[in-house]
């Protein structure tokens, strides 16, 4: 169940980049969005995985990996259904960044969700095939995007992906117990991850900056 559960979850973040990327052009006519908000679509959902990924692991380490795993899964389920009911481009681009916090906390934690649930001499091989699910959902967003926006429309993108977290839902929910804490009884550095979170964003967006105005 803990490994059928992070292999749609980690197919189903990184399909969500490539898959959208696909997407954008029809999105883009449909909404009335211009270039630049296009692109923020995009990098808004890798930005704030990037901002948050290493606090929401050490969350983990601290709570309990699960107790942030399951609720990020929620937020990023619950997200992509609401997107494929979006009009507004605006709302679209606040929804792509916190579905990228939602990714960021199932993300953080998922290989040491697989890892406390397998011994030793197993543990190798099921995060081979997470890995394996990882690079599937890279792999197949192109095509699969792409095939669904010309024949249903960019909105389908969200929403033939929600029941897959739905279904993750359902099985985090029945069958994953808790895993020990790492750092139980340790305090959380709030202030060292909000520095850390707004370095991440502000290297990202001047790099991003840099690339579109070049010298």
């Amino acid at each position: 169940m803990v490994l059928i559960t992070v292999c749609i979850v980690q197919f189903m973040a990184p399909f969500m980049l490539t898959a959208v990327g696909v997407a954008l052009p029809s999105l883009g006519r449909d909404v009335g969005a211009s270039a630049v908000q296009l692109g923020l679509v995009e990098q808004l959902y890798i930005l704030s995985v990037a901002m948050t990924m290493l606090t929401f692991g050490r969350l983990g380490d601290i709570v309990g990996q699960r107790k942030v795993f399951l609720p990020g899964l929620m937020v990023f389920t619950v997200l992509t259904l609401s997107l494929g009911f979006t009009r507004s481009v605006e709302m679209i681009m606040i929804q792509r960044f916190f579905q990228g916090i939602g990714a960021s906390m199932m993300l953080a934690g998922s290989l040491a969700l697989v890892a406390a649930a397998y011994p030793a001499e197993v543990r190798g091989m099921k995060i081979g095939i997470v890995s394996a699910c990882t690079y599937t959902g890279l792999s197949a967003g192109p095509v699969l995007g792409g095939y669904v926006t010309t024949h249903f429309g960019w909105r389908s993108v969200f929403l033939m992906s929600a029941p897959l977290g739905l279904s993750a839902i359902t099985m985090c929910i029945a069958g994953m117990g808790g895993v020990k804490r790492n750092a139980s009884g340790e305090r959380m550095d709030w202030s060292g991850a909000l520095v850390y979170g707004v370095s991440v964003g502000l290297f990202m967006l001047g790099a991003a900056h840099a690339k579109e105005n070049p010298v």
